[in-house]
């Protein structure tokens, strides 16, 4: 009897507590469940599913391979970092053999000497004229300054190896 009055007693239709709302929201919660559970269960069958017969490719991107800076590139890098006075990336355009030459102090000296002490001071460039040949090249320059307010041009010729997959300066120059 007990259980009886149990059951009756909070599975009985009231309608003062099963409102619209409560209505809905029983509903709301079989629904979700019943989803839960079917998507729980398997296929009991050995029927092979959609997913079994497709094919699966995984696209591996091959990278593109760069080419090493151009010459172009290589003097106008070197030509900033030289108005930069940035020793560090001149450095990094140099051969090996021009960097047993000078240190990065002899650089940021010289660069320094003539910019701030001589009062040279770049403003442009201009490549005339570009060789190559083999791992070897030169580019003629007209460098552009001015000189305590007079515009100059200075002709230089600017040496550069191919090392170890790109063009380097091979010689540290003055730029004026």
């Amino acid at each position: 009897m007990e259980i009886q009055k149990i059951t009756h007693k909070y599975f009985h239709y009231n309608p003062k507590l099963m409102n619209l709302k409560g209505f809905f929201i029983i509903l709301s919660v079989l629904c979700i469940s019943s989803i839960t559970i079917a998507g729980c269960v398997s296929n009991s069958t050995n029927e092979p599913h959609l997913s079994d017969n497709v094919e699966t490719y995984v696209s591996t991107p091959t990278p593109t391979p760069v080419p090493p800076p151009s010459i172009d590139t290589v003097f106008s890098k070197y030509y900033y970092s030289y108005l930069l006075m940035d020793e560090h990336g001149i450095w990094n355009l140099l051969s090996a053999s021009s960097k047993e030459e000078q240190s990065k102090d002899q650089i940021y000296n010289e660069i320094f000497i003539f910019t701030h002490n001589v009062g040279v001071i770049l403003y442009d460039y201009e490549v005339i004229n570009t060789e190559i040949n083999g791992d070897e090249a030169k580019m003629d320059v007209d460098i552009k300054y001015t000189l305590r307010g007079y515009k100059m041009t200075k002709s230089k010729e600017i040496p550069f190896v191919f090392e170890d997959g790109s063009w380097k300066i091979n010689k540290f120059m003055v730029l004026s």
